[in-house]
């Protein structure tokens, strides 16, 4: 399996001062994972504050350093449409090299067939927009919770369950750290396997700052979301767009 992490404001800046950068050193941190996610905002806070400070530049910086990088949203369903949060984080995001990822952990007091709806919306405009197949995060509980309906989009499943709880995970360690799909997450009802597993917030990984999020993401996974863009959709995976509406 292959480790990526995820990165976001609260790693690289002052998490009481945002304009206060920490030192971090992207070429060890690109040294030492196999790619990574780089928020773009959480849509609440980008109404207020904007994008994550170095979104765009550490996403410039790893994909010229020649690492798989991509880029996620912490969306916030009921706050506005999918299309307008999926298109204003596309418009302000640079190339990818790996697929995006949409940050389901609040459902906007939505549930059942309504945030159903909104996240195949959601990954769909993705697919379109980024043209990747998307990755969709969440954890089983809440999928069960709120009733949410495995989406029609063809997507990437990653499901974060620390069942260490916030243990720390020390990179001297890392050889020791779980990474075998009997270990996995579990698993919502209407899915059969999971892609990849975020299995703690607490590790630590050479060149950030602090304790980070990171998951084995499953090797068949990672080389399909290694793959160029524009050539993820096939002719039933467009059809599915098509069916919800979306224009390719």
């Amino acid at each position: 399996m292959k480790l990526v992490a995820d990165i976001s404001a609260w790693q690289t800046h002052d998490p009481e001062d945002w304009s206060i950068r920490r030192p971090y050193n992207l070429d060890q941190f690109a040294a030492s994972v196999d790619a990574a996610w780089v928020r773009w905002s959480d849509w609440k806070g980008y109404l207020r504050w904007g994008p994550d400070p170095d979104h765009r530049l550490i996403i410039d910086t790893l994909r010229d350093r020649g690492k798989l990088v991509g880029s996620y949203l912490f969306c916030r369903p009921g706050m506005s449409t999918p299309q307008q949060q999926i298109s204003t984080w596309a418009a302000e995001t640079p190339t990818l090299t790996y697929p995006p990822m949409l940050d389901l952990e609040d459902n906007g007091g939505l549930g059942g067939v309504v945030l159903s709806r909104w996240v195949d919306y959601a990954l769909a405009d993705m697919t379109v927009r980024f043209g990747r197949i998307p990755w969709l995060y969440t954890q089983a509980s809440k999928i069960d919770l709120w009733k949410l309906s495995k989406p029609t989009t063809p997507h990437l499943l990653i499901l974060s369950h620390y069942k260490w709880g916030y243990t720390e995970f020390p990179w001297a360690s890392r050889s020791t750290w779980p990474n075998t799909l009997s270990t996995g997450p579990d698993m919502p009802e209407q899915w059969d396997h999971w892609d990849a597993w975020q299995f703690t917030s607490s590790a630590e990984v050479p060149g950030m700052p602090g304790l980070i999020d990171v998951s084995w993401v499953t090797d068949d996974a990672h080389a399909q979301s290694g793959t160029d863009p524009g050539g993820s959709m096939n002719d039933m995976e467009k059809d599915v767009l098509r069916s919800l509406g979306v224009k390719i």
